[in-house]
């Protein structure tokens, strides 16, 4: 399985871990994201390009339906990934289907609880003799909030020695009395991937106010602030991320109502 898949794979686990502390979705209908990033590039220019569109649609109770997600290259689409959500007799997502058209990988995403509290999330499938299994597993204190949560993906070939890993991915993630992201830490990861750690810290009205990234000296290489529009219902639109004072990213939200 490729880089890009796994990135995939991450962003499917982090967009569902941020989405446990945001503001209700009730009345949104369908949320589409753009995200335009501005790079240097070798000439001396900054050049600004379509990266990604995420697109998920909600019943009329919040609940979340399907995501549609691509990504580019260049500003040409590169992969498109959809996942479709499905829900038990108690209103908790049972299991997800997602579909990654880059490489036709499909998985099942299964979801487990306690005292109605979401504990783990897990796949593992075999495909062209490797197997790639996912984990996450959330942690709560004594009141029942969620204080951490641990994932694991890995990609191994199934006749091979028990940690002889082809990838392996690691994310520990801590959360704040409201269950916000406030550390994300990479470094367990094998090498291909960044071993970096993230500090995130919110605003009172609950967006990101700014995130600090650490490398594995815990040495600070970067800080980026992010600034906001809002639309007359108090719902970001435009998104403006600013690493180390330079913009590097901006993020649009276009949003559908049901009508009341």
């Amino acid at each position: 399985m490729k880089k890009s898949i796994i990135l995939s794979l991450l962003f499917i686990s982090i967009q569902y871990c941020f989405s446990q502390n945001k503001q209700s979705k009730n009345g949104i209908k369908r949320i589409l994201l753009t995200e335009m990033t501005r790079e240097l590039y070798s000439d001396g220019n900054y050049y600004t390009s379509l990266t990604e569109t995420n697109e998920t649609f909600y019943d009329k109770k919040g609940k979340k339906l399907k995501t549609v997600r691509i990504t580019y290259e260049k500003s040409k689409p590169k992969s498109k990934n959809t996942t479709t959500y499905h829900y038990n007799s108690n209103k908790k997502v049972d299991y997800s289907i997602s579909f990654l058209d880059e490489d036709s990988v499909s998985f099942k995403t299964y979801y487990s609880y306690r005292d109605n509290l979401l504990v783990k999330r897990y796949f593992n499938y075999i495909k062209n003799q490797k197997e790639s299994k996912f984990e996450e597993v959330y942690n709560y204190n004594k009141n029942h909030k969620l204080i951490s949560s641990n994932y694991v993906y890995y990609e191994k070939y199934i006749d091979s020695n028990l940690d002889d890993y082809i990838t392996f991915f690691k994310l520990n993630e801590k959360y704040d009395k409201k269950e916000r992201t406030i550390e994300m830490d990479y470094s367990e990861s094998d090498s291909i991937y960044k071993h970096n750690r993230f500090i995130y810290k919110w605003k009172r009205n609950g967006v990101l106010s700014f995130n600090k990234e650490y490398d594995v000296n815990n040495k600070l290489i970067s800080k980026t602030h992010f600034n906001y529009l809002f639309n007359d219902r108090n719902h970001w639109t435009v998104k403006k991320a600013f690493k180390n004072k330079s913009l590097h990213k901006t993020s649009y939200r276009e949003i559908e109502y049901y009508q009341l």
